[in-house]
């Protein structure tokens, strides 16, 4: 029994080790090892045996084998639906793996009807603050960004921001992440003051990591965006009258200097 705790602590981590496992071809090597053997052991409708199949199928996505993924979900959702019931953890971490196929599949009104159905359940369960409710939140914030209804995403995104900051801290990867998100709604919204203000704070927190970081330099490169589109917004004021177009570039020039 101890064997099999080792290959599916192997296998339960494979969602983080898969791109490089992927590579060298283990992950399937040890998910089918596990497999035959809680089969042989528990029998294939175990509460463990099901969460590897569950968690086999995020591999099998994580290489690109959708198809595959997406059966081995589905079936494995329903059978611990049957057996564990709807709202037991594992049954809607599953159905949540169910989400993020086919999200891969282009098909974003099921996937986010699935993470609004995962997301009340397990905030009952768990708390509106878990950090696993919290990543699912986030994600329907992402769909609806996606769908263009940003209004809903830019107040999802703050609710999780405001959630995260108070426990996380200011200068968590996660908090940051939440405000840059927050960030990206407002510059869509050609809200370019609130885009630049998030952006800016983001960058003043981030540069604890270097100024080479990819994380800085991400928000860096969306800070020159938001600045570019400004720039732009003047160019069309050319035809303006000149009162106009001074005070507009004092308020671009209030917002650039600070950055130097």
């Amino acid at each position: 029994m101890l064997y099999i705790t080792a290959v599916y602590t192997l296998v339960a981590l494979s969602p983080k080790l898969s791109p490089m496992c992927a590579v060298l071809g283990l992950c399937d090597g040890y998910s089918q090892l596990a497999i035959v053997k809680q089969k042989e052991i528990l029998g294939l409708n175990d509460k463990n045996t099901l969460s590897t199949r569950s968690t086999i199928a995020l591999v099998l996505h994580d290489q690109g084998r959708n198809e595959e993924a997406f059966k081995i979900c589905q079936k494995v959702y329903l059978k611990q639906e049957e057996i564990l019931g709807p709202n037991h953890l594992d049954t809607l971490e599953t159905y949540s793996y169910v989400a993020i196929v086919l999200g891969t599949q282009g098909k974003h009104e099921e996937t986010l009807n699935i993470c609004r159905t995962v997301f009340e359940k397990r905030k009952e369960i768990l708390s509106a603050g878990d950090p696993t409710v919290l990543c699912i939140q986030n994600n329907i914030a992402v769909i609806l960004a996606e769908q263009g209804k940003l209004e809903e995403a830019l107040k999802i995104y703050k609710d999780v921001y405001e959630r995260k900051e108070p426990v996380l801290g200011i200068n968590h990867c996660r908090t940051l992440t939440a405000l840059h998100d927050i960030g990206l709604i407002f510059y869509k919204q050609n809200n370019y003051y609130k885009a630049l203000k998030a952006f800016r704070e983001v960058l003043d927190e981030r540069k604890v990591l270097g100024e080479n970081h990819r994380e800085t330099l991400n928000t860096q490169y969306y800070i020159a965006n938001v600045l570019f589109s400004r720039v732009n917004e003047l160019v069309h004021l050319l035809s303006e009258p000149m009162e106009d177009v001074l005070i507009k570039l004092t308020l671009l020039l209030d917002q650039v200097i600070p950055l130097f």
